[in-house]
């Protein structure tokens, strides 16, 4: 994907990521742009990315933390673990949920169409009669 693919897939989605830790408009879109500029530089590299998404989250919370970090005034000690504690279990259960449907697209790509149809119609509720009919 081109710099600009992935800009404009990711852009709002990393924003909305940044509303979500109670990050100000404006450092949001500070937080968001230094990720993407990040995502640039490694471009230039050749980098490849094995999961782009989870790549641009990872920048974005580190920048976060970042941020967290110099105005360590403005917040206690625990509102902090709190926040990062919050967060990293976010990532990680998305990281969980993506590659278990990962795992499940991969599964049902081995099933042939007449096991899809039957898994389709178990999905919907049908019974094993009507199915069989």
């Amino acid at each position: 994907m081109s710099f600009d693919e992935v800009y404009k897939k990711y852009y709002n989605e990393l924003r909305r990521f940044g509303r979500q830790l109670n990050v100000s408009v404006e450092k949001c879109e500070d937080l968001t742009q230094e990720t993407f500029l990040r995502f640039y530089m490694e471009l230039k590299k050749d980098v490849v990315f094995e999961n782009l998404r989870a790549w641009l989250y990872k920048v974005f919370l580190n920048l976060f933390k970042t941020h967290i970090n110099s105005n360590r005034h403005e917040l206690n000690d625990a509102e902090i673990l709190v926040k990062a504690e919050e967060l990293n279990f976010d990532l990680q259960t998305e990281y969980i949920r993506n590659e278990k449907q990962r795992i499940v697209i991969e599964m049902l790509d081995r099933l042939t169409k007449k096991e899809k149809e039957i898994l389709l119609l178990y999905h919907n509720g049908f019974s094993y009669a009507e199915m069989a009919a």
